[in-house]
């Protein structure tokens, strides 16, 4: 059986996304596709484009409103005891 390059680049990029879900990471990718020669740098903003439309999906759900989140303080960040 001959292997169809874009559906099984679609089929790892389903897996992918699954397991980060499962393995509770957030995370946005872009992916882009085509059969023929093409300009790199087209299709990189094309991807880059698919990652941040990604993003604006899951931020536009409220339960992952960055702007009603309390985040813990890092602890890289200097200390107002020291």
């Amino acid at each position: 059986e001959k292997i169809n390059p874009e559906k099984r680049g679609l089929e790892f990029y389903t897996m992918f996304k699954k397991d980060m879900i499962e393995n509770g990471v957030s995370c946005s990718v872009g992916f882009s596709w085509r059969k023929g020669h093409c300009s790199i740098k087209e299709q990189f903003d094309e991807a880059d484009y698919m990652m941040y439309q990604e993003k604006r999906r899951f931020y536009s759900q409220r339960q992952n409103d960055r702007r009603n989140t309390r985040h813990p303080r890092s602890i890289f960040s200097e200390s107002k005891d020291q």
